[in-house]
């Protein structure tokens, strides 16, 4: 399985940013799931890497 350390260092996506949760880098990822609706906090599973474009979160500071 691959971490979230592992992610980070695969070239054809250079420049992916970390931007919480530091502490778990070294965490297995299970799934990968792409979320835009801010409702999917509902579904979430255990060792779930989630991406987004931050669009949901635009409102938010």
């Amino acid at each position: 399985m691959l971490t979230i350390r592992d992610i980070l260092q695969i070239k054809a996506i250079e420049g992916i940013k970390l931007v919480a949760g530091s502490a778990g880098i070294d965490h297995q990822i299970s799934i990968v799931n792409i979320i835009e609706n801010p409702d999917v906090f509902d579904w979430l599973a255990s060792n779930e890497l989630l991406l987004s474009t931050g669009y949901i979160f635009k409102d938010s500071e």
